[in-house]
């Protein structure tokens, strides 16, 4: 566990997992509303095959400061602040972020981050076009990276956000529509997201 600080003095916790190979490349995980760090684990062992790991708890979630309940739209946008400190605490250990990968509103939040930012490849898993007013088209139609976008059926608003967020980024993209496989991480339980993953981080 390493507590970080965003610019505007919030400590946000994180967890780190070094790659079992000797590489400076580094996959940063974004948890979903309500959930935490903890959602990676067993996903973010499997990554450290070939790269080291960071995974962060958004302000007010998890073991980081803030209070979830209180929070206002502005309060969600700061999300931003929480990844860039993610991302200068990496450059500062010598590492690069190679991939953002979210879950619903962290991916929502990812795709912002990476709009804004040098991030070569973004996984969003269950994004949407607005979660708690982080909107993402604009986002989407700016980010040069190459992308995967990763929904379920049954999870209406989720998979039609996907399917125009994919027709609207210039992107190098990816899109992967399961079945009955529910929201955000939720979907690692009953597909083969993990071995899709790894596979498209791995081209």
């Amino acid at each position: 566990m390493v507590d970080l600080k965003t610019r505007d003095g919030l400590k946000i916790s994180s967890a780190f997992y070094k790659s079992k190979t000797e590489t400076r490349d580094l996959v940063l995980l974004l948890h979903m509303l309500g959930r935490s760090k903890e959602d990676w684990i067993d996903f973010a062992k499997r990554l450290t095959d070939k790269y080291n790991v960071l995974a962060i708890d958004f302000r007010g979630h998890g073991d980081s400061d803030g209070d979830l309940a209180s929070f206002t739209q502005a309060d969600f946008e700061k999300f931003q602040l929480d990844i860039e400190c993610a991302k200068e605490h990496v450059e500062r250990i010598g590492k690069k972020i190679i991939c953002i990968i979210g879950g619903s509103i962290g991916a929502n939040s990812a795709l912002v981050f990476g709009a804004e930012n040098t991030i070569d490849r973004l996984v969003l898993l269950s994004p949407g076009l607005d979660y708690k007013g982080i909107k993402t088209e604009e986002a989407a139609r700016k980010y040069a990276g190459k992308i995967l976008l990763v929904a379920s059926e049954d999870d209406a608003f989720s998979a039609n956000s996907t399917r125009k967020l994919f027709s609207w980024t210039l992107a190098k993209k990816q899109m992967k529509i399961y079945q009955n496989a529910g929201h955000g991480t939720s979907i690692f339980k009953s597909t083969d997201l993990d071995e899709l993953i790894l596979n498209w981080l791995g081209e």
